[in-house]
């Protein structure tokens, strides 16, 4: 005969009936209301992955109360790579409105020609934050390289194109900026003799850590090593 023995099944009393379905009212809540974002989650300094493709970085300057951020999204045809690169920032007293710019920088020919200041919407569901533009106004390649990326990353809907923005690594870095000029070198101090052999082309991206006059304490995270140092102001997007 077996050893095995049965154990009774427990019993569901009152207490236990209580538990149980409190237990399955709060999961149907959180399935319902899911996780919240707000459009001021945008006032940080973060960046996603570096080589996520599109690459969003935001710098938040808690002096100022001014966000600016950098969109870069890539795509390689015929052994050439072009990037469409959108530029945004906003005041803080606005949580809603986004000044933003475009370029396209080319494998060969550097950054074309720079549009116009314009206007974005910052829009948000149960679990992203998106910035809205509008696709009639991208620039040159722009809407050509958007076209390689989908969803979830980026959605089209009629004359709107809704970039998510994913989670990111937070900084203390202050500002976000596009180099602009050919060459842009780096100082060891504002004023000083460039470092020789290091420098910058148009396209790449820096954090702003600290500003003096015309000048300002750059890191730049290349794909081996990061660089840190002075650069001009000047060379680099104004905005």
């Amino acid at each position: 005969m077996s050893d095995l023995t049965v154990e009774p099944a427990p019993v569901l009393n009152k207490e236990n009936m209580k538990i149980f379905f409190n237990s399955l009212f709060w999961i149907a809540v959180w399935l319902m209301i899911g996780p919240t974002v707000s459009a001021s989650d945008l006032f940080i300094s973060g960046r996603n992955e570096i080589f996520d493709n599109p690459f969003v970085a935001t710098g938040f300057n808690t002096t100022s109360n001014v966000l600016t951020g950098s969109i870069s999204v890539s795509r390689t045809a015929s052994g050439e790579t072009n990037e469409c690169r959108i530029l945004f920032s906003s005041n803080t007293k606005d949580q809603k409105t986004l000044q933003v710019r475009y370029f396209v920088v080319g494998a060969e020919d550097g950054v074309s020609k720079f549009s116009d200041i314009d206007k974005a919407s910052v829009v948000h569901d149960e679990k992203n934050i998106k910035i809205k533009l509008d696709r009639k106004k991208l620039e040159g390649g722009c809407e050509w390289i958007l076209s390689f990326v989908g969803e979830p990353s980026v959605t089209q809907q009629g004359d709107n194109v809704f970039f998510v923005i994913p989670e990111r690594t937070p900084g203390a870095w202050r500002s976000v900026h596009t180099i602009k000029s050919k060459r842009a070198a780096f100082y060891k101090a504002p004023g000083g003799s460039p470092v020789e052999g290091t420098y910058l082309v148009p396209g790449d991206t820096i954090y702003a850590y600290e500003e003096q006059s015309d000048w300002l304490y750059v890191k730049y995270q290349g794909r081996k090593k990061l660089t840190v140092g002075w650069m001009k102001k000047a060379d680099t997007v104004p905005f």
